[in-house]
């Protein structure tokens, strides 16, 4: 996983967007179902892991996870402007789209690092009520 982290920091800048930081749980942003545990179980068992892994990235080039954060972020927010034809299920797996297209790497590693994302904020909004 660590070199499809270091393989998104090549990726243009001009593609970087804003960050909204308001911290939500996963299940705050997935309904029940196969995604929601999906992104749970990734994030269950590689949330520490990946967080350890930019923050060596981050020791080595300052700014590292920042850059790849707002690279997930303007990615969701490309795909979310589609959302009226999109649901949440189909946006997770183009953003594992995107990063296997960019990067490469297997899918697995894909969804665990875009899972990461969904629980880290640049992923998904709270469910409304």
């Amino acid at each position: 996983m660590k070199d499809v982290l270091e393989k998104l920091l090549t990726l243009e800048e001009s593609e970087l967007a804003d960050l909204s930081f308001e911290p939500l749980h996963v299940k705050q942003k997935l309904e029940e179902g196969v995604l929601r545990r999906k992104v749970l179980n990734y994030v269950s068992m590689y949330y520490e892991t990946l967080k350890l892994q930019l923050r060596e990235l981050d020791n080595k080039r300052s700014s590292t996870s920042g850059i790849i954060a707002t690279q997930f972020k303007l990615a969701f927010l490309k795909r979310k402007s589609f959302s009226l034809v999109l649901d949440k299920e189909q946006i997770f797996d183009g953003l594992v789209e995107w990063v296997q297209s960019k990067v490469g790497g297997s899918r697995a590693a894909c969804e665990a690092i875009v899972s990461y994302y969904v629980q880290d904020c640049e992923v998904f909004d709270a469910i409304s009520e």
